[in-house]
């Protein structure tokens, strides 16, 4: 997760990573609260608690740092470790 160039308040906070298969019912995989970014354009990397394999993910992003109105990130990215 990268912190976009706006302003603290839209950061998100609170979020879930969730997947699904059919894009109605969705399982979370991660959650993750009380997010804060020291810098713009800052990466966070996160370990997902329960990975799995699906067709759909999203991050439903439930609380932000402050703007009641507006959240925002710059990059979201899904990487996967190699077996060794």
């Amino acid at each position: 997760v990268v912190s976009s160039y706006d302003k603290v308040p839209r950061d998100p906070k609170d979020w879930q990573f969730q997947g699904s298969d059919d894009g109605v019912t969705w399982t979370t995989l991660d959650t993750q609260s009380d997010q804060a970014f020291t810098q713009r354009v800052e990466m966070k990397s996160y370990t997902v608690a329960s990975p799995a394999a699906y067709r759909h993910y999203r991050l439903n992003i439930t609380a932000n740092n402050g703007d009641s109105t507006f959240t925002d990130l710059a990059e979201f990215g899904l990487f996967a470790s190699k077996p060794h």
